[in-house]
């Protein structure tokens, strides 16, 4: 964990930055950087995107940047050899994603900062761990912890002493309250609440909209209001 000093391709020498995954998710960062460069008064290029599967194809993705693109690349994530020099953002929303694709290429020597928009409200007291990304208008208070990989969408809230282990991913408008915990590599959707010191077992899915009101098992996907179980895949 690290505290929640932001940019840290500030204090650590950076020639480039790569966004790890050309989806939607990675257009919404390429803009996250612009506007987090523009507040914190730094200027490090995006040298490009790494996914294997747009690799194959990367011109919708050029496209849909534009001008800003001219001198991107976009190179398959596997066999890519990491720069010293060089930092990572992790653009994939789906946990499972995190844990094949962005994990070994951190155990490759990949050296992801973690970024914080300057729309978002993150208490001094919150520790934000490696390769996390937190959006605009979401509100973090006082003691929430975010393990390595985790990412936390626009207008979500984390009321205080939230828990949440690596490679978690907190979708927009998502509520969750004081001391819950949320087990590694479990999605929390678009619009779900959860009321105070809720558990979230390892790899469980909390489903668009749904109201939990116990805990959820790992590996369980949760549905409705009140949430119940529809799925559950081993572990």
């Amino acid at each position: 964990m690290r505290d929640n000093s932001l940019h840290d391709f500030r204090a650590q020498p950076c020639r480039n930055l790569w966004i790890v995954g050309g989806g939607g998710l990675g257009r919404v960062y390429f803009s996250y950087l612009k506007e987090i460069q523009q507040a914190a008064h730094t200027d490090v290029p995006v040298a490009g995107f790494l996914d294997n599967n747009v690799a194959q194809s990367p011109g919708p993705l050029l496209e849909r940047l534009g001008e800003e693109a001219a001198s991107v690349r976009v190179l398959p994530i596997d066999g890519f050899t990491p720069d010293s020099e060089d930092m990572f953002v992790c653009a994939m929303g789906k946990p499972e994603n995190k844990e094949s694709l962005v994990l070994p290429l951190a155990g490759r020597g990949a050296r992801f900062t973690s970024l914080v928009h300057p729309l978002a409200h993150v208490d001094p007291s919150v520790k934000i761990g490696q390769g996390c990304v937190v959006g605009p208008w979401s509100i973090l208070n006082f003691g929430v912890r975010l393990g390595d990989f985790c990412n936390v969408y626009p207008m979500a809230y984390l009321g205080e002493d939230v828990q949440c282990e690596p490679c978690c991913t907190l979708f927009a408008r998502c509520t969750i309250l004081e001391g819950s915990r949320i087990a590694r590599g479990s999605g929390v959707w678009t619009g779900a609440m959860m009321p105070p010191r809720t558990n979230v077992g390892e790899g469980a899915t909390i489903g668009m909209g749904s109201v939990v009101l116990k805990d959820v098992p790992p590996g369980a996907t949760v549905m409705g209001n009140p949430a119940r179980v529809v799925f559950t895949r081993e572990q």
